[in-house]
């Protein structure tokens, strides 16, 4: 089966990323799982946790960790002398992260009691249950249930393509914990977005109010509005993942103004996109470096691109995901295919890209050979290689015979009896390759001879012959010895069979390892007597 492999060299954009020393000594020293838990970005606000809210829990993990493991997260209530425990995130993978720290995300239940005794806790669970805490931090009730614990994704793209930006409708629900909360005649119910990493840990208040305020007392719902690209970035805001939160601005209760966190997505991905390939044009001889690069009208930050190989005889072939850097491939056989790529902002699909011709690579021609090495002098010969496109064919007979032909097959008639020497030479752009056969020609009175003018003795037949080399012997029963032996030889003289037989019933054998040709062959009794001789004629 043809196949292209791919090298594919990725790069993520990851500036809100930078490298921190405290994970930059971690280094898969054991293969004992070894798993650290660090502190939860919405940890770092100035109030407590709200029940109910999204958290994501970082962690880095060192080790070998078997195909099924788990990560989970867990919260751990830790007062008294035993701990409730909740299981807030999981997901299975067994890859170990050392940096940047991988994350978990949970959500916080709205049932858990406020308090500040609470830590979390990553575990994995294959080849043996490894877990780091960390904490204590605090939990609250809010009075302010955002979009009913319900993620966000908002796609946008230029203000040129998408003027009126990304809307939806989301929801905020108040008194989810004490029906004596107020809000005060004029109250705004506004949309909070944080952003946050993971290393170094940060939560960031970075708006609030430019995706939707709307001024009401009590629960309701509210437009979410994200503005087109190029005015989001004005406010310093580009793609990525987010919190998000429904705040309220007169509370009767400020530690009740805030809204349990949830995540929200903003994916920008480019207007349009096209391909180029270095070198062009093709076709590309096997083996060739090719050089793929995609091309969008605007780069986004932490965007990733899924490559496409469509090939006509083997269907779709995904890559991983990489970024805008070329992928280098290196076709490892003939083949034709087309690339395609398609942009992934945070969850938002740009259009796809295709390269405008598609990738031809051609690799040597196939010089696998047919045709008889032993025929009659009478006989025309058919030799043949398989036929490859935008291949050429020379053929040499070599004795008394010279043939020049662009074409897999030759049919050649001999003068005289002798051996020849036939070669075929397969050319394309890239590569060339040859075959030859050495062609014994027999003289007619050879060839013509049936096996009873050849067989002088009469006692021995073979049949079917002509044959595809299994062959049955009858010997006459009136002269049916106890014991005999078979020889068959190759017009050089060489045994190529032997085998000793009773003859009790007719005997077959099986010489279809030897190629096309004319053979003779000999019965012979114990005491040494010839009982027969003859010709026998392999044709496959």
């Amino acid at each position: 089966m043809k196949r292209i492999y791919i090298l594919i060299i990725s790069l993520f954009y990851m500036g809100l990323v930078p490298v921190m020393a405290q994970y930059s000594d971690l280094h898969h020293l054991s293969q004992t799982p070894d798993i650290t838990t660090y502190q939860p970005p919405p940890t770092l606000d100035s109030s407590p946790v709200c029940a109910g809210s999204t958290i994501d829990v970082p962690f880095t993990s060192t080790g070998a960790y078997n195909a099924l493991n788990i990560y989970y997260a867990e919260l751990i209530d830790s007062i008294g002398k035993t701990a409730k425990i909740d299981t807030i995130g999981t997901f299975i993978n067994n890859a170990d992260y050392t940096y940047p720290p991988a994350d978990i995300e949970g959500l916080i239940p709205l049932t858990v009691s406020t308090g500040c005794h609470y830590y979390v806790s990553v575990i994995c669970t294959t080849p043996g249950k490894v877990y780091a805490e960390w904490g204590p931090f605090c939990i609250q009730h809010c009075d302010i249930l955002s979009n009913e614990e319900q993620n966000i994704k908002a796609c946008v793209q230029s203000c040129a393509k998408q003027i009126n930006g990304y809307s939806d409708t989301i929801n905020y629900k108040t008194h989810e914990f004490d029906s004596h909360v107020q809000y005060k005649a004029g109250n705004k119910f506004e949309v909070q977005l944080i952003g946050y990493s993971l290393s170094p840990v940060s939560f960031t208040i970075l708006n609030t109010g430019l995706f939707g305020v709307v001024t009401d007392t009590t629960s309701g719902k509210m437009l979410l509005h994200v503005p087109c690209s190029d005015t989001l970035n004005k406010y310093g805001i580009g793609a990525g993942l987010y919190y998000a939160r429904i705040i309220a601005d007169s509370s009767s209760f400020p530690d009740s103004a805030l809204g349990t966190l949830v995540h929200i997505s903003i994916g920008e991905p480019a207007d349009s996109m096209y391909l180029t390939v270095y070198p062009s044009p093709g076709p590309y001889c096997v083996g060739t470096f090719i050089n793929i690069t995609a091309h969008p009208d605007n780069i986004g930050q932490g965007s990733a691109y899924t490559w496409w190989e469509t090939d006509k005889t083997h269907g779709i072939y995904t890559f991983a995901g990489v970024a805008t850097n070329p992928i280098n491939l290196y076709p490892q056989g003939a083949d034709t295919f087309v690339i395609t790529c398609q942009e992934n902002s945070f969850g938002c699909l740009g259009n796809k890209a295709s390269l405008p011709d598609p990738i031809i690579s051609i690799g040597p021609p196939d010089v696998i050979k047919t045709g008889p090495t032993t025929i009659c002098l009478s006989d025309t010969g058919v030799y043949a290689v398989q036929i490859d496109s935008n291949t050429s064919y020379t053929w040499r007979v070599y004795g008394k015979s010279y043939f020049s032909a662009i074409n897999n097959i030759l049919k050649v008639k001999f003068a005289t009896a002798g051996v020849y020497r036939i070669s075929v030479e397969a050319s394309n752009q890239c590569f060339s390759d040859s075959s030859v056969w050495m062609v014994h020609v027999l003289s007619d009175s050879l060839c013509t001879a049936s096996v009873e003018n050849i067989n002088t003795l009469q006692r021995v037949s073979a049949y079917p012959n002509p044959s595809n080399g299994q062959f049955t012997f009858v010997i006459a029963s009136e002269v049916r010895p106890s014991l005999s032996r078979i020889d068959v030889y190759n017009i050089f003289g060489e045994k190529v069979y032997s085998q000793f037989s009773t003859f009790n019933s007719p005997l077959s054998i099986n010489i279809s390892n030897q190629p096309s040709g004319i053979y003779l062959y000999r019965v012979i009794t114990e005491t040494g007597d010839l009982l027969g001789q003859g010709k026998l004629v392999i044709q496959k």
